[in-house]
């Protein structure tokens, strides 16, 4: 009876220990995977939204990002203790900004050229193909062309302005059916637009990228000067799709 009494107790000590390793594994793997300085500028925009609207406290909000170390008192003190004057995303950021937890402006220029854009004086079409939704067919696909006005093509069935950003361009969308294995030519804007989509049992080739960060408004991206990430994926994705044998691009994450 001992003896049983022994191996009960041991097993208890084995499985007790055994998930006092897990819960720490655990921890530890969830401080790997997520480091709260890397998302600082976010955070602290977060908090101080929460805070202003009463969702939750200061002490509740850095708790639950690990991220209490991080922040100076002054700034527990002024977010604690009282509401931001300004209820907009503009004076987060500013407030985060001018402690230090933001970087100042560092991502108005590429968003400047994106959005300042003279579609107009380019004589290229601003091009977007895709395979359609799978329920749609293997011979569908969505061409979308986005331009600073309408363009009147049967392909559209939907050609209006960006609701939220770049609302100075439109969207020329329509799903369209293609033939595989052969290349398809549409007519768009008096420019013809070549397609090929492979066979079914043809070999495909493409490039995948994974979450390339090129700028740290949001999360902060450490090789970004050091790889030159936008301008040389640019390039990449540029140089590959320049040949025919290539058929696809995407992003994962």
């Amino acid at each position: 009876m001992m003896s049983l009494l022994f191996i009960v107790s041991a097993l208890v000590a084995v499985i007790v220990s055994q998930a006092s390793v897990i819960e720490e594994y655990n921890l530890a793997l969830d401080n790997a995977l997520f480091n709260p300085e890397e998302y600082i500028c976010s955070i602290c925009i977060d908090i101080i939204r929460q805070v202003s609207h009463g969702h939750a406290t200061y002490d509740e909000l850095c708790d639950h990002y690990h991220a209490c170390k991080i922040f100076d008192e002054s700034f527990a003190q002024d977010v604690a203790g009282k509401e931001t004057s300004k209820d907009c995303e503009g004076h987060y950021r500013s407030t985060c900004e001018d402690r230090g937890y933001c970087m100042k402006g560092e991502y108005k220029k590429w968003r400047h050229s994106a959005e300042s854009n003279d579609l107009a004086a380019s004589s290229s079409l601003n091009l977007r193909v895709a395979k359609a939704y799978g329920a749609r067919g293997r011979d569908k696909i969505r061409i979308s062309v986005i331009s600073n006005h309408t363009i009147s093509n049967s392909l559209f069935t939907y050609s209006k302005p960006f609701q939220y950003r770049w609302t100075q361009f439109y969207l020329n969308t329509g799903v369209v059916s293609v033939t595989a294995g052969v290349v398809n030519q549409y007519n768009i804007d008096g420019q013809a637009v070549k397609v090929y989509v492979p066979k079914d049992d043809e070999g495909t080739r493409g490039v995948i990228i994974a979450d390339p960060c090129f700028q740290s408004q949001w999360v902060t991206c450490k090789y970004q000067t050091t790889f030159d990430t936008l301008n040389r994926m640019t390039a990449l994705l540029n140089a590959v799709n320049s040949h025919d044998d290539s058929h696809y691009w995407m992003i994962l994450g």
